[in-house]
């Protein structure tokens, strides 16, 4: 794969998981949503119990009203649940790609750096052999100097 390919790769996992997070927070808003509408439905029943009690018609009415709410908003605070849960599910996949992705975008990167190591360790091998063939031609005219006894010996 090439590098372009394992970017966007990265960009459209990380696009995935965002895609997932904002599946949450609607999910969650859609909780809170049915969680208001419980209380409403509940106070609602209690504002009427006492006349719908005693037989007003349209206290009891209300309070069939506010029961059937209450009905229907517990069925979706289950089902969104439900769905919270396959949410956080998909996130987590979602995440793992991601890192799947970033990881394979990094080895990618350090076999790049790895190959310009190698070949800089070549060249680098190639200058020692220079150098070690320069410092035995250094060696070599140190001795023949030395060896010419024309320097002064002091002790």
């Amino acid at each position: 794969m090439t590098k372009a390919a394992l970017e966007k790769a990265v960009e459209e996992a990380a696009a995935r998981g965002s895609e997932w997070t904002a599946n949450l927070a609607k999910i969650n808003a859609q909780i809170a949503n049915a969680n208001a509408r419980l209380a409403k439905a509940a106070a609602h029943r209690k504002e009427f119990a006492l006349d719908a009690s005693l037989g007003n018609a349209k206290a009891v009415a209300e309070i069939a009203k506010a029961r059937t709410e209450h009905a229907l908003a517990d069925g979706d605070l289950k089902d969104l649940a439900t769905a919270l849960d396959g949410a956080n599910t998909r996130l987590i996949e979602a995440e793992r790609e991601s890192k799947i992705a970033r990881n394979n975008l990094a080895r990618f990167m350090a076999e790049v750096l790895m190959r310009k190591r190698v070949d800089l360790a070549g060249q680098i091998d190639m200058v020692i052999a220079d150098f070690a063939k320069l410092f035995r031609e250094y060696e070599k005219l140190g001795s023949e100097i030395v060896n010419m006894d024309v320097l002064p010996h002091t002790i």
